[in-house]
């Protein structure tokens, strides 16, 4: 059995709070893709974490989990707003998905429902098969312990790897703190992770840290982790978070070209929406994009700055951030 998608497969990959969804919508406003948001958190029959000198589950099991991902049609992987019209549909077919969406949006808050509505399944109207479809995108935030098992379990796919500067990264996760979206910032990484071990950082060690340090040790883990796995895959671009929101028009027709779409006018439409709007809340991806991405300027002072970017730089995506010289794209 092999991953029957593989070619026809984008997926987006970075830690939380790292600009994923913005990208993952920015790919959803092409008229001829169909966006998945985060389907791994519906389908968790996967282990959470593998390491590449580990067996991990065989290619066979993680191809099957791959389709299983593709082919959801679930509203939680749906829902994530603005919805956008697609080459593939109908008016009719618009209309219907739509009501959908919004239907379920209402529901969705109600006591006992949340489950049962995020698992409701929600029409794409076309077959992913098809020429219609383009692109399936995969964009997740919550598998950066699975990607040197999907990258190998799909060779021919388009891996996009986006990375936002350490110091944006943990001044929204300190507002995620603030704001009660989150309890608290745990570590993210698996308790035996090689790049957690290889600094013995261990669970008591790391518990000890002060907040602003076990944010900035999330960030280096996580990331590296994942940016040495994806280097299996045959078709990889790193990105700066903040280079796109420097020149969202250029980077993302690049990025456009390199997953095999072209460029449209509901694209750009969108970019220049979604980076010039006032306001906007915390998970929102209609915000003044630049002001969002160097807010942390003015939230986190100097000594925690120096923190962070003293842990970040211990590592190669801390540098690929850090060093302005690297150039803004890299890709495999």
């Amino acid at each position: 059995m092999a991953f029957r998608y593989a070619s026809r497969t984008v997926f987006i990959f970075g830690v939380a709070r790292s600009g994923t969804t913005w990208l993952g919508k920015i790919f959803d406003s092409h008229p001829g893709t169909v966006y998945r948001h985060e389907p791994d958190m519906l389908h968790r029959d996967f282990p959470a974490w593998i390491e590449q000198d580990e067996p991990g589950p065989g290619r066979p099991m993680t191809e099957q989990w791959l389709e299983q991902l593709v082919e959801t049609r679930a509203f939680r992987s749906v829902r994530v707003r603005p919805i956008f019209a697609k080459r593939f549909h109908s008016p009719l077919q618009r209309a219907i998905r739509r009501a959908m969406i919004a239907g379920l949006s209402v529901a969705r808050p109600m006591p006992g429902a949340t489950r049962l509505v995020e698992a409701a399944p929600v029409p794409d109207f076309v077959d992913l098969n098809s020429t219609d479809c383009c692109r399936v995108v995969i964009k997740s935030v919550t598998s950066p312990g699975r990607t040197c098992a999907i990258a190998r379990a799909a060779p021919e796919s388009r891996f996009v790897f986006i990375l936002r500067h350490p110091c944006g990264y943990a001044a929204s996760q300190i507002r995620g703190i603030e704001l009660a979206k989150f309890a608290n910032v745990g570590h993210g990484f698996a308790d035996d992770a090689a790049h957690a071990r290889r600094r013995n950082l261990t669970r008591e060690r790391f518990k000890e840290l002060p907040l602003i340090e076990r944010i900035a040790w999330d960030w280096v883990i996580e990331n590296e982790k994942m940016l040495e796995d994806l280097r299996l895959a045959n078709h990889l671009m790193v990105i700066r978070y903040e280079d796109i929101v420097a020149d969202p028009v250029s980077q993302v027709r690049e990025l456009f070209e390199f997953c095999g779409l072209e460029w449209n006018g509901q694209t750009e439409q969108f970019l220049a929406k979604s980076t010039q709007h006032e306001g906007g809340g915390y998970y929102e991806v209609m915000q003044d994009s630049m002001e969002s991405a160097f807010r942390w300027k003015k939230q986190l002072s100097a000594a925690e700055i120096d923190q962070i970017c003293r842990i970040a730089l211990d590592s190669v995506p801390g540098r690929m951030c850090l060093e302005s010289e690297l150039p803004s794209m890299e890709k495999v």
